[in-house]
């Protein structure tokens, strides 16, 4: 396992970003904490939304300010994290503050710990002081690295749209 960074995304990654995001299939009804990049037949449509979607002046409406980042070894994208920096009623029960996604390819290496690790020290720089991560109930691989990095549970909420049991964890940075 090699070492991560978190990056914004830009254009200089847009074949990885294709790749990535292929990885996943189109059957896929989203890929947490992308930003939706599924959504967005060209890289640049979505690179534009993702920085139209940074600063609250700019915001589509309905959406709250989040920094995107890509999760990056030497030469490819690992994974996929947004940062929210606020929570509104549907983020506060069910989203959290931040979303992820790690390459299918790339699971169960130990990622998954290292960029929720990173996304903390982002958040610590955005002067967050607490932090809400959420996963599926039956996604225990991703509780497992939430309680690991010291995440506590607080409850679990029934989505009613999507038929599913989410857990809350908080984090106090």
């Amino acid at each position: 396992m090699q070492e991560l960074c978190l990056i914004s995304p830009s254009l200089k990654y847009q074949a990885e970003l294709i790749a990535f995001r292929e990885e996943f299939g189109e059957k896929t009804n989203g890929i947490p904490g992308s930003g939706n990049l599924i959504a967005y037949p060209a890289i640049t449509d979505w690179l534009a939304a993702v920085e139209k979607n940074r600063n609250k002046e700019t915001l589509t409406a309905g959406l709250i300010p989040a920094e995107q980042y890509i999760a990056m070894d030497s030469n490819k994208i690992i994974g996929i994290l947004q940062l929210r920096l606020e929570l509104n009623d549907y983020l506060l029960d069910f989203g959290g503050h931040i979303g992820y996604a790690i390459r299918p390819t790339e699971r169960q290496k130990g990622y998954g710990t290292q960029m929720l690790t990173l996304a903390l020290k982002k958040a610590k720089t955005k002067q967050m002081n607490k932090i809400l991560i959420t996963c599926d109930d039956k996604n225990l691989a991703s509780a497992k690295v939430i309680e690991k990095i010291g995440g506590i549970l607080e409850d679990k909420r029934f989505l009613e749209d999507e038929n599913i049991i989410i857990r809350r964890y908080w984090i106090d940075l």
